[in-house]
């Protein structure tokens, strides 16, 4: 009885304490997910702003080097 005491005493610790708490937190989570959504749809735009000026960039370089310039 005494071998399985400890190995029992370890695991009951063990469950416990990877255990999550069981506070309810419904109000604020939604307010955090709220906040998190506007935040990456401003990243988002930001974002797609950027790659289509670098889109546009490109375009003006390749069509500047493809396109010879007029002799005057």
């Amino acid at each position: 009885m005494k071998k399985y005491l400890f190995p029992v005493a370890m695991l009951a610790f063990c469950i416990n304490s990877f255990s999550q708490p069981t506070i309810n937190k419904a109000a604020t989570v939604n307010t955090d997910y709220l906040k998190k959504s506007k935040s990456q749809k401003t990243t988002a735009w930001v974002m797609l702003g950027g790659g289509a000026a670098l889109f546009l960039l490109e375009i003006v370089i390749v069509l500047h080097s493809v396109m010879p310039e007029p002799v005057l």
